[in-house]
């Protein structure tokens, strides 16, 4: 019998693109040590002083600026004690200021449960502390899989950005669930990237079993059928209600969440200023809420003008995903995360805070921007190209300038070559971190009551304004490439 020579299969590339030795077998002390190198001290220092910084900022909100009721999360104390002594938490809430009624799911008390077991103050302290982890965690994984290695500088203002961000500090205020809905969607995001159907829809279900406008994103595995992303979703949503059913008196514990609970807590706040869905939108402009004159009184409008904008909404969305069904997650990941501000614009009720689930798909287009976050440029397209040519053009001509002039003339380089959607980027960019303070400017500054309406539509409803712009961006920008002027 001949030999025959035996080849071994090549190694296959690893779901971040990398080619080489496995990086799942290496100790974790050595995989920590390389991480750590490739943030470097400055990078890491200013990591380092955030975290300090926003632990600094939760103490100060909790002993100076939250109320003796902590927040949202009075109720969830309330609700639990409940429990612990064998009553529904489904209930009229006398004790918790304005918040009367129960609107989370069953499941939800499996979350948060442990806490409430605590004196309020150090439920929410604890609770915030924990939101904060999910918050760095949900950020450092993005960080990692888009693998951004954003200059000092860069690194420096994106940080203040974050820390100064005002949904999130109206999550630490309200001790809110915001970043653990980040931390889930990002695994969900991560699994999909990777092919793991099953684990996305895992992640996804958890996130919709503590609160239901994620299940939304269901809808985009269902359209491309992948059966076992919406299958599992399904198991774990239906497994985590189905575990926490007895904890809430059973079946009449969840038809008073579904029948009474639930829909009071809309009723109450669906008329609110604050309320950013399309649903305060609509009842913002028509039917005025109590400190906002309508624009236009005709309640009679809302309603069915509501269910038209969602129509359409949510048909773009479909449509989208549908054309782009066959296309790999990575070059359709914008379409998916399109997902995140639609699911929002759907809800009933939808506060500031809920925008901290935005980091991830904000953190997607930043990446798409190589002269901001410093990618690879080996992923940067012919268009970046072109700028990084404009820009040494420019540097050559500043040579003999000062360097304040020579670094100026530079950055007028830059943005003269820089595409249009790098641009738009930065402009949603700013849009997004400035729109969400002028609701509070406008109500500070405004003592009359009832307000004009025109601070209704425009200040009050600008934060909808910037969720509708991010859908449309995310829906309309093609997946799976970089722009803007290359980083140093």
């Amino acid at each position: 019998m001949s030999s025959q020579r035996v080849t071994r299969p090549s190694t296959p590339a690893t779901p971040s693109g990398l080619i080489g030795k496995p990086t799942a077998h290496r100790p974790l002390a050595d995989r920590l040590r390389e991480r750590m190198r490739a943030i470097g001290p400055v990078r890491g220092a200013l990591i380092l002083a955030a975290m300090l910084i926003q632990v600094a900022t939760l103490m100060w909100i909790r002993l100076y600026v939250a109320g003796p009721d902590g927040g949202d999360i009075c109720r969830d104390v309330v609700a639990t004690q409940r429990i612990l002594h064998g009553q529904t938490p489904y209930a009229h809430i006398p004790d918790c200021g304005a918040l009367f009624n129960v609107p989370h799911p069953p499941a939800y008390f499996l979350l948060i449960g442990p806490f409430a077991l605590l004196p309020l103050p150090w439920a929410a302290f604890l609770w915030d502390l924990v939101g904060l982890a999910a918050l760095w965690v949900g950020v450092a994984l993005i960080a990692r899989e888009l693998r951004l290695a954003p200059p000092p500088w860069a690194l420096a203002l994106l940080l203040t950005l974050l820390l100064t961000w005002s949904p999130l500090l109206q999550t630490l205020l309200e001790a809110q669930i915001s970043p653990l809905l980040l931390l889930l969607l990002t695994l969900a995001w991560l699994a999909a990237r990777r092919g793991r159907g099953g684990w996305a829809g895992a992640a996804l279900g958890v996130a919709t079993a503590v609160r239901l406008f994620p299940g939304l994103a269901v809808v985009y595995f269902l359209i491309r059928r992948d059966w076992r992303a919406v299958a599992m979703a399904c198991v774990v949503f239906v497994g985590m209600e189905a575990v926490a059913t007895p904890l809430v008196g059973g079946l009449p514990g969840v038809i008073a969440y579904a029948t009474r609970e639930s829909p009071a807590a809309t009723a109450e706040w669906l008329v609110h200023e604050h309320n950013v869905s399309l649903w305060g939108l609509t009842r913002l402009l028509f039917v005025g809420p109590r400190d906002v004159l309508a624009l236009l009184p005709a309640p009679w409008l809302a309603t069915p003008l509501t269910y038209a904008l969602l129509a359409a909404l949510l048909g773009a969305l479909a449509l989208r995903t549908y054309q782009r069904r066959k296309l790999p997650f990575a070059d359709d990941e914008t379409t998916c995360l399109a997902y995140l501000p639609a699911m929002l614009l759907a809800s009933p009720l939808t506060w500031q805070h809920y925008f901290v689930i935005l980091l991830l798909p904000l953190l997607v287009l930043i990446a798409r921007m190589p002269w901001l976050v410093g990618a690879p440029q080996s992923n940067v397209t012919d268009g970046a190209i072109e700028a990084m040519d404009a820009e040494r053009r420019a540097n050559v001509g500043a040579a003999d300038a000062p360097r304040p002039q020579a670094a100026w003339a530079a950055l007028v380089a830059c943005a003269r070559a820089m595409p249009t959607e790098a641009r738009w980027l930065i402009a949603l960019l700013i849009i997004m971190v400035t729109v969400v303070w002028l609701p509070t400017l406008v109500e500070s500054s405004i003592t009359a009551r009832p307000m004009p309406a025109l601070t209704g539509l425009l200040a009050f409803a600008t934060p909808t304004y910037a969720l509708l712009l991010v859908f449309a961006t995310l829906l309309w920008t093609p997946g799976g490439r970089r722009t803007g002027c290359a980083g140093s």
